[in-house]
């Protein structure tokens, strides 16, 4: 009998390479290994950003960072390291409008292949990769939940309205009652693994919940308004005079 590993299991299912710890990304870049900037992700290709990394006076540096692993799961305006590529692999920017419909990762793949074909022969700009995160860009995220097409699936996905941050797999049982609605999200963890980040909703206790004070949003009389958060959902139905929170 043939006798499988779990070990080996876990590691086929990786998507991303591990984050360095904040040692390691801080002795890297003292010793001008790695790069620290902002990452600004494209809003016309999911698998392309930029890394901005300030210079002296107006002289910013920017780094072009392109493919799923490449990215590693860095979202946009994260603080990020990246490790730069030897100048011969280099690449120029896609010229490609891809936006993250959640394909397959056969079609990711193809994807990718066909960013770098588009690239071919243009001028190439400094390249490379992210290794670690120095601090992520925590602010909520405003969009649609998108049901599973899965009869009783309980995991779901999460389209943001800003085409620069990644799609989210939501774990929920209440994607009918909300589908039909704008709602918020604060992301979870993004593991090695998953294809976007993670976050879990209940709806086991009442719990008192007002909306996110840092959250900017306006609604016109009759229209609804969702928060979300790790531990509880509530929906606002917001009426010309005084809004009415239901749970």
């Amino acid at each position: 009998m043939c006798c499988v590993r779990v070990q080996d299991v876990v590691e086929s299912w990786v998507i991303f390479s591990e984050h360095l710890s904040l040692s390691q990304l801080q002795q890297g870049v003292r010793s001008g290994r790695f790069v620290q900037g902002t990452f600004l992700a494209s809003r016309e290709n999911y698998l392309e950003g930029t890394l901005r990394v300030r210079g002296d006076g107006d002289s910013d540096k920017e780094v072009l960072i392109q493919g799923l692993q490449h990215l590693n799961r860095a979202m946009h305006d994260d603080i990020v390291c990246v490790e730069m590529f030897p100048e011969e692999r280099w690449v120029a920017p896609s010229s490609l409008v891809l936006h993250d419909e959640g394909v397959a990762g056969d079609v990711a793949e193809e994807n990718e292949e066909d960013v770098l074909k588009a690239e071919s022969g243009k001028m190439r700009r400094p390249t490379g990769k992210v290794v670690g995160i120095i601090k992520r860009n925590s602010r909520p995220l405003c969009g649609m939940l998108m049901p599973s097409p899965i009869k009783e699936a309980t995991r779901h996905l999460f389209t943001p309205a800003d085409r620069r941050m990644p799609r989210v797999r939501v774990e929920t049982r209440q994607a009918a009652s909300l589908q039909a609605h704008r709602i918020v999200v604060a992301i979870g963890d993004w593991l090695r693994h998953s294809r976007y980040p993670n976050i879990r909703l209940h709806r086991d206790a009442p719990h008192a919940v007002t909306p996110h004070p840092s959250v900017p949003w306006s609604a016109s009389s009759g229209s609804s308004f969702c928060h979300l958060t790790r531990g509880h959902v509530a929906l606002y139905a917001i009426q010309p005079s005084n809004p009415k929170h239901e749970r």
